[in-house]
């Protein structure tokens, strides 16, 4: 199969829309929430999710972002809180989080600056209060 691909839910509104080549998607797809509002967007190579992605919570606003290549996430991606502000920042490389990761308080203070190698804990990891005051550290 080819072509553009369509799909409505019952109510009428899109549910899908994107790119079928050689019977796997191809290009930029974007998916909604049967309310109308966008779930996801991004891109497929070969029927695997590559290049940048965005989900967003029913509400429309912004729920994560980040990088897949050949279907796993690559490099920094982004968690955000229901109403807005920034939740998380982790890097991940072949879909495990690796390097940096950041936890913020629902006021943008951090609240856990964390390292992994390969999906696992390591370094020295630091805690914070939502004063963004450093309270503890724990090694790996």
């Amino acid at each position: 199969m080819n072509g553009q691909w369509t799909g409505w839910f019952s109510n009428g509104k899109l549910n899908y829309q994107g790119e079928i080549e050689n019977n796997q998607k191809e290009g930029y797809w974007q998916f909604w929430y049967d309310s109308g509002k966008m779930r996801e967007e991004g891109g497929y190579k070969e029927g695997e999710k590559d290049g940048n992605w965005k989900y967003y919570f029913p509400t429309g606003i912004l729920e994560q972002e980040g990088k897949y290549s050949e279907g796993k996430k690559e490099s920094t991606w982004q968690f955000y809180y229901d109403f807005g502000a920034i939740q998380r920042e982790d890097n991940y490389k072949f879909d495990k989080l690796h390097g940096s990761s950041t936890m913020f308080y629902p006021n943008a203070k951090p609240m856990v600056n964390a390292k992994y190698k390969y999906g696992k804990p390591a370094g020295t990891w630091e805690f914070f209060n939502e004063k963004g005051e450093k309270t503890s550290e724990k090694s790996f």
